[in-house]
Order: C-alpha cells, then structure tokens, then sequence
C-alpha cells in the first residue's frame, strides 16, 4: 500500500488593512507655487485660516527639527504668536507648547512629525503641510490630527513643480484628488516678500547665534567616531 499523496488544500489570503483611509469630512487641498516663495505663500495661507476663523487652531507640519524651529520663529517675527514641538526639544518644553496650545492660548502649532501620532486636540480645524512628506503614511497621520470624531477639518499642502509626483502618490493611496486651494491673491503674497525675507534674515541669524542643531551633530559626530575605533 503505497503513501497518499496530502490532499491539495485551498489557498486563502489574508489582508490586514492598516488605517490609512483619509476620512470624508476631511477637504483636501494643494497649493501650488514657486519653491523659491514657499515661506511668503506659508504666511498668506496661515493668515487667511486665521481671518477666516477666529477660535479654530492649525497644526503646521514640516519635515525637519531646525524648520519647525525656524517657522516657529519666523510667525513670532512676524507678530503671529505660536508654538513649537520637535524632538529637540526638552520635555517640560515640550509640554509647555502643548499645554498652551491645547488651552488655545496660541493657536498655532508648527511641529515635526513628533506630532503625527496620537495627538488628539478638539479645535484643530486645519492642518497645512508646509512640505509635502515623501512617505505617504506621514502625509495620512499629518492630516489625521483634523477632522475627528466625525468633525469636519481641511488640510491644506503647499507643493512646488518638483513635488508633484509626490502629490500623485498620495491621491492613489488615499483615494481623493486634492482640489486646488482658493481664496490667494497672487499679487497679495507678493506684496508680503519683503516683508518675509526681512524677518528670515532675522530668524536666521537667531539660529546662527545659538547654534541650533550643531551641538548635536557633534555629539553624532563623536558618537559615530568612537563606535568606529571600538569595532
């Protein structure tokens, strides 16, 4: 009596969907301008929410610790009060911004990704990505910090001719076309160039003096030369 051969079994797949979906009450939006201009762009569309709507908060996003620390600063130059919230930041710091946002005592945060996830504050009416992030999970966890427990929110993205593929990626992750934001007056954020670049000056010879960011790549720096004389 020979051995049976196993019986053939049916094959099933298995997929577990993550939460990617971008919610419908979310409005989804880019604004497409010259990289060379994005921070006078930043500030009109930053200035137009606040007019618009004068108790809702915005979370802004960028990709980067000295960014977040250097709009932070640029907003307050320009007479825009604000908070911060990177990674560079000490703790008690760190939740001084958070305890002045959430009391809406200023009512915008500029943050870096440390802020995607799990921050869950009820008036956040608009989240605007001063860069578009190259991962899209990171796009779809930005906007997620709006439009919650089944209140509306927007999303606005600031894009140059050089991110459009990345917008494209993250329309066929999520499903949605972003629609092109309205309510700029070119000439109006022109106007504001000057103005802009002087606080910029400003800003960053701010950064230059205390040394924003050097002290902890040097301690990469001897950290990754001491790993290599102990190998």
């Amino acid at each position: 009596m020979g051995i049976r051969p196993p019986a053939r079994t049916r094959a099933h797949r298995f997929e577990v969907r993550g939460s990617t979906a971008t919610v419908a009450s979310l409005v989804q939006e880019y604004v497409l301008m010259p990289s060379h201009v994005r921070h006078c762009y930043f500030v009109a569309v930053l200035r137009a929410f606040m007019a618009s709507d004068e108790k809702g908060s915005c979370i802004v996003f960028t990709s980067t610790c000295k960014s977040c620390a250097e709009l932070s600063l640029l907003l307050r130059e320009l007479k825009i009060p604000c908070a911060a919230l990177h990674s560079q930041m000490s703790q008690n710091d760190r939740i001084e911004s958070l305890t002045r946002f959430k009391s809406n005592y200023v009512r915008v945060l500029v943050a870096t990704d440390v802020a995607s996830r799990g921050l869950d504050i009820a008036p956040v009416r608009v989240v605007l990505n001063f860069n578009v992030p190259k991962a899209v999970d990171d796009y779809i966890h930005r906007v997620g910090r709006t439009a919650r427990a089944g209140r509306g929110g927007r999303a606005v993205t600031l894009m140059s001719e050089r991110d459009v593929t990345l917008i494209h990626a993250i329309e066929a992750k999520v499903g949605t076309t972003l629609a092109a934001y309205e309510g700029l007056n070119e000439d109006e954020v022109l106007r504001t160039l000057n103005s802009v670049n002087v606080a910029r000056r400003a800003v960053n010879a701010r950064l230059i003096e205390t040394d924003f960011g050097v002290r902890k790549a040097k301690q990469k720096l001897r950290a990754a030369s001491a790993a290599a004389q102990s190998s």
